[in-house]
């Protein structure tokens, strides 16, 4: 183990990574398709790279799912031609072997259950569920505007009204985090449209930007170098094979650090979503932003009648509150869980979700209070299923994982925050033993 550490500190070779200007082709279901000219086109962006020469067929059935669109777009992409398709791996370049995820067990029963929960429903909406969270979060934001306009002291009517909306924008996140995934009606035009209301304008943001980020990490979930959530640096790290790269000042109390952090990338996100609609002309976006912020500013101006300095403590605590509660909720699932290197993440879909994510156990409070997504394993197998079923397949699910031997991964709220925090303190240790080494040696 020594040994092994001073290698570390030595650092790995980098390996330079090659330009492949070659034709790319990628497996759906029985075909294999040339996606050379259409990656440049896919409406979801290069996040269709991170399958080039692998099997994407559960990938693009669990993003697409409800897109009848994307079917059509499927069929106008080419084939490849059936002579240089092999059955085996072959060291000839000239020819195409593509791992052909359907042939494992896990896979094919996985499939089978995907048949099963669609028949039972499992897809479909729930109307009632649904209106009762647009209700709940325009509930919390109008006592949001009551509260700051309380005859109160300045500071306890920020602290007040800042954690209430807070929270009504965190409740926005769970709404439209579904509405991005197309699991709320599975009108991929209404959820979109649902996403746009809650992210834009009740939150400000850019349904397109985390579109855009959400889909990676679903994509190849904890997968360096493809997962953009783990880009966490320099200031935190999940495993040791960045952290030995990243400055030891910060590493070395980022236990003490996650926490606080939490509460300021929300605020950092306000900068970069805006950013994200100037640089990509996403302008409807961007005038659904401003009327947010036009609507809000006026309301707490001329209705609460509040001060400039009122109203920027309003938001930037009510993004703080939003960081801490939203940002602590989604980093229990993955962060501490292993995290693959890049360039060896050829598992099938099935084996990475499962592998990768970590539940904490569902109560009525629980669930309601992470947006039902505190059953992460179901949500990364099937993201278009409303998250309020995902408790239906949990039994399923699990029995899949006990038959082909794969660990499920399921603890209590407490237990999956304690792992998370103990992972930054095992990370920071390792660090600074690797640290000592370096030096004595």
């Amino acid at each position: 183990h020594i040994f092994r550490l001073v290698k570390m500190c030595k650092g790995p070779a980098e390996e330079k990574k090659k330009v492949d200007s070659g034709p790319k082709y990628m497996r759906i279901y029985d075909e294999v398709y040339d996606v050379t000219n259409f990656i440049s086109r896919h409406p979801g962006g290069k996040v269709i790279e991170f399958y080039v020469g692998q099997d994407a067929t559960d990938a693009f059935e669990a993003l697409h799912y409800h897109s009848a669109i994307a079917k059509k777009w499927l069929k106008s992409v080419p084939k490849a031609p059936k002579e240089l398709i092999v059955a085996k791996e072959t060291k000839d370049e000239k020819k195409v072997f593509i791992k052909d995820d359907g042939e494992s067990p896990l896979v094919q029963d996985f499939r089978k259950l995907l048949v099963v929960w669609n028949e039972k429903g499992y897809f479909d909406v729930n109307y009632p569920l649904l209106v009762y969270r647009m209700f709940e979060i325009f509930a919390f934001v109008a006592l949001s505007f009551y509260l700051f306009a309380l005859p109160l002291s300045a500071p306890l009517r920020i602290f007040l009204s800042s954690v209430t909306i807070g929270i009504a924008w965190t409740r926005c996140g769970w709404l439209q985090h579904d509405g991005g995934h197309c699991g709320v009606t599975g009108n991929t035009t209404v959820d979109h449209l649902i996403q746009l209301i809650f992210e834009g304008f009740v939150k400000g943001g850019s349904a397109f930007w985390w579109r855009n980020r959400h889909n990676k990490h679903h994509a190849k979930c904890n997968v360096q170098g493809k997962d953009s959530d783990l880009n966490t640096y320099p200031l935190l790290s999940w495993d040791i094979r960045t952290a030995k790269k990243l400055p030891k000042k910060y590493i070395a109390i980022q236990h003490y650090t996650f926490v606080p952090l939490l509460g300021l990338y929300v605020p950092l996100f306000f900068f970069t979503t805006k950013l994200f609609m100037w640089r990509k002309k996403r302008s409807i976006e961007a005038a659904v932003s401003v009327a947010h912020y036009s609507t809000f500013i006026y309301i707490l101006s001329n209705i609460c009648g509040g001060t400039p300095g009122e109203i920027f403590a309003f938001f930037f605590f009510g993004y703080v509150v939003q960081g801490l509660y939203l940002g602590f909720c989604f980093s229990l699932s993955h962060f501490a869980m292993p995290q693959i290197p890049e360039g060896e993440d050829d598992q099938d879909w099935v084996t990475n979700a499962i592998s990768t994510t970590l539940n904490t156990d569902p109560t009525p409070f629980l669930s309601w209070l992470t947006g039902h997504l505190n059953l992460q394993i179901e949500h990364h197998l099937c993201p278009q299923m409303p998250t309020e079923n995902l408790l239906k397949i949990k039994g399923d699910v699990e029995a899949l994982a006990k038959k082909h031997d794969i660990k499920y991964n399921s603890v209590t709220f407490w237990e999956a925050s304690n792992f998370t925090i103990g992972t930054l303190r095992d990370v920071a240790n390792q660090r600074r033993m690797i640290q000592e080494i370096c030096e004595s040696d």
